[in-house]
């Protein structure tokens, strides 16, 4: 069973409501996660927020909590950490360095209830149920599809697959931008990249730019109605095999650092988050996540 750690400040309001309310989901839903919770500074034994309680309460969710600190124990048996907000994480990859690779952000900014009345907690409950369908939902994305490996082909990718690849980028990116750059390097020697197709529908694609031994993932993209099917892991498992058949040590990425479905995917197959870039993407403004991945 895998394991969920919810981390704050102290332990007493935004965690452990997110650890009642995802273990509440993960069992109606007969899930195999377990949700824990701790605070970076917690007083070990602080009881929860009575308003926390009650604004669970009225969402039919007993449990009872006691503050627990956030420590190397819990980092190292977590599955995944997930700060409640974007400066959480940051604590938490610094104090926890090897273990950045599994430490996300709350898919939205957990509010701080602390001092609060009940209509404080029960909004900033409303935050947290919100963020766990997200993360439920990335977690179902990622769980039970196997690529469907019979029908999904392979391709490097050739001037011919290019308007097909401009199309998918339009429909999955608000501010496509390969057009402009992809028809001229594409013939390049430090360009290499991957087309997935269904029979003869192309549905997903991979950008790569190397240079030496080092490259750079720039775009990934795959057509809405053929997610969940593991195309993203083909499509990155085919770059993985060409790197390693070109020597090339050190493959890095920018990832949303809302983006929990992309992360996961790309932790799974080795990479590790290294730094933030404070806010990196536009519209919306938001953090990016740089990834490395260090080739064997």
């Amino acid at each position: 069973m895998k394991k969920i750690l919810f981390v704050c400040t102290g332990n007493t309001c935004r965690s452990p409501m997110a650890q009642a309310v995802f273990q509440s989901k993960a069992v109606q839903q007969n899930l195999p996660y377990e949700a824990l919770s701790a605070g970076l500074y917690a007083t070990i034994g602080e009881s929860m927020s009575s308003y926390a309680s009650k604004a669970l309460e009225k969402k039919n969710i007993t449990f009872s909590h006691t503050a627990v600190q956030m420590n190397e124990t819990l980092a190292e048996n977590a599955d995944m950490i997930f700060g409640m907000t974007e400066s959480h994480a940051r604590m938490l990859c610094a104090a926890f360095p090897k273990h950045c690779h599994k430490i996300f952000v709350s898919p939205i900014e957990i509010s701080d209830p602390f001092g609060g009345d009940f209509n404080i907690y029960s909004a900033c409950l409303l935050e947290i149920e919100k963020s766990i369908d997200s993360i439920l939902s990335h977690l179902n994305d990622l769980s039970g599809n196997e690529p469907e490996k019979e029908s999904i082909s392979i391709d490097q990718m050739k001037r011919e697959h290019l308007f097909d690849v401009f199309e998918i980028e339009k429909v999955c990116f608000d501010h496509p931008w390969l057009s402009s750059s992809l028809p001229g390097s594409i013939d390049s020697n430090h360009f290499i990249g991957s087309v997935a197709k269904k029979g003869k529908e192309l549905c997903g694609y991979i950008c790569v730019n190397y240079v030496l031994d080092e490259a750079d993932i720039i775009s990934v993209g795959v057509l809405p109605e053929f997610r969940k099917k593991g195309i993203g892991s083909l499509l990155l498992e085919w770059i993985l095999d060409f790197a390693d058949s070109h020597s090339i040590q050190k493959i890095a990425l920018e990832v949303r650092s809302s983006n929990i479905a992309a992360q996961t995917l790309y932790v799974k197959h080795g990479f590790k988050q290294v730094n933030v870039r404070k806010n990196y993407y536009k519209n919306p403004t938001e953090d990016g996540l740089l990834l490395i991945k260090q080739m064997k």
